[in-house]
């Protein structure tokens, strides 16, 4: 009977015991689980601030402004990252920390609910908020780009064929989002069925750094300089802004001239009262031409020399033909110039409507456009260096709608090229063997024959692609 008794007592003890130790057993049990969900929300909350922030900046950086950037900035936190309950507070400039004030970046903050499973036995509440700041910007980067293809559509973006080496000393990025392979082989698809970069016929880009949205077709023929180590492909890249979208439009208020030329019957400039088409066709003829403004002009004979200012090309251009035209085998030079590529309707005075195309695509169906060709046996262009010239380092600038094609096919060392060809959205042409001192920012570009043609950047910070960093 004693034993009986001491049995039971035993067990009782036992009983509260554990009662009494339950909520201790619970409370570790919760910092074990919920523990683990708490650090598990906050990395899932950071990420999420981390993403908006990044796409936030991206809009920033194409000039969207605000709303749109708050909107994507939500999107990637509510929509991508799943955290539907998720308050979002998008800051540009941001509010506080080291980049306050700067417009150029954004600061996103969340705050997350969630609930718990066992601490809120201790606490009596289940409700918890895990919060997360990030921050994210643009700036302009190395400027070393020889190299910027900025279509995203145009697939594919870099075509080199028929054997072609292209010889980038610097830096080429490719904003095309076909499809293809990255740097280690990996199958890289957004949606396009070709590819991003091609190099057929045993082509091949050597260059000291390729960045491609999409995919190349062999990796192995995106090659580095000669003494460099690694590859220099970075496929499945964010896409890269265009660096010159704020360039604004030649007027007369930033250097252009309205004056009109033509030519006399001793091949000899004098005024005009419009824009014409001046041929240069004779074996004798030397012509040297002034700034204004022009229908077109072709040279197939004779020598031609251009005096430094801007060259407005194209105005009241009835289109269907090339509107700048140098074939001759005589020696055409021009120091200090910049030539302006626009259409039929374009006014000098006013910019328009040049000056309101922005990042619209595609070519303006209101105006008469005309290509451009250059395969001159001995052509050479450099532009104005003047460091106080809005210009400065500009060589071929052509109205962003105008999508026309520029053809320039080289002849060894005769054909001499410096500075900066921007053309939006058209497609650049390259071909021959040449070396050009020059940076080509354009819609897409290819390059053909079996010779190297050589681009060594010389922007000197002109036309610097930004990027988007993360920052907090």
């Amino acid at each position: 009977m004693i034993l009986s008794t001491q049995t039971t007592t035993r067990q009782g003890q036992v009983l509260i015991l554990f009662v009494l130790l339950l909520p201790v057993l619970v409370g570790m049990l919760g910092l074990v689980v919920d523990g683990g969900l708490i650090v598990s929300e906050h990395r899932h909350t950071q990420n999420a601030a981390d993403a908006g922030a990044l796409a936030a900046a991206m809009d920033l950086m194409r000039n969207r402004g605000y709303n749109v950037a708050a909107a994507s900035a939500n999107t990637f936190v509510k929509s991508h990252n799943a955290l539907t309950n998720a308050t979002v507070v998008v800051n540009n400039p941001p509010s506080s920390g080291p980049y306050t004030g700067n417009t150029k970046y954004v600061e996103v903050l969340v705050s997350n609910p969630f609930n718990t499973y066992f601490i809120h036995v201790l606490t009596g509440n289940s409700a918890n908020t895990v919060q997360a700041r990030a921050v994210a910007g643009y700036e302009a980067v190395s400027a070393g780009e020889g190299v910027v293809v900025l279509d995203p559509l145009a697939i594919p973006g870099l075509s080199i064929g028929g054997g072609a080496t292209l010889y980038v000393n610097g830096r080429v990025v490719v904003n095309s989002q076909g499809k293809g392979l990255d740097e280690n082989g990996n199958t890289v698809d957004l949606g396009y069925k070709t590819y991003a970069a091609t190099t057929g016929n045993n082509s091949k880009l050597q260059a000291s750094l390729i960045e491609v949205v999409g995919g190349v077709d062999v990796p192995a023929n995106f090659q580095n300089l000669p003494g460099n180590v690694g590859s220099p492909l970075h496929a499945n890249s964010l896409p890269e802004s265009d660096p010159l979208i704020n360039l604004p439009t030649p007027t007369i208020a930033n250097g252009a001239v309205s004056n009109y030329w033509q030519l006399d019957k001793s091949d000899q400039l004098v005024r005009a009262t419009s824009p014409q088409n001046i041929n240069v066709s004779s074996t004798s003829s030397n012509v040297t031409f002034k700034p204004g403004i022009y229908k077109s002009i072709n040279i197939t004979s004779g020598q031609a020399t251009f005096q430094p200012g801007i060259y407005i090309i194209g105005v009241g251009f009835q289109g269907g033909g090339i509107a700048f035209n140098i074939t001759t085998s005589g020696s055409v030079t021009g120091t200090g110039v910049m030539f302006y590529f626009t259409g039929s309707n374009f006014n000098v005075t006013t910019g328009l409507p040049d000056a309101n195309d922005g990042e619209t695509a595609g070519a303006d169906p209101l105006a008469n456009f005309g290509s451009v060709n250059i395969s001159g046996s001995s052509v050479n262009f450099s532009p104005n260096i003047d460091i106080n010239n809005i210009y400065k380092g500009i060589l071929f600038y052509q109205r962003r709608r105008n999508t026309s094609d520029i053809s320039i096919q080289g002849n060894a060392h005769n054909t001499q090229l410096t500075g900066s060809v921007y053309a939006k959205w058209a497609n650049l042409k390259l071909s021959g063997q040449g070396a050009y001192n020059a940076q080509f920012i354009v819609g897409n570009i290819s390059v053909s024959g079996q010779a190297t043609v050589t681009i060594n950047y010389a922007g000197q910070n002109i036309g610097r692609a930004n990027q988007v960093f993360l920052v907090e």
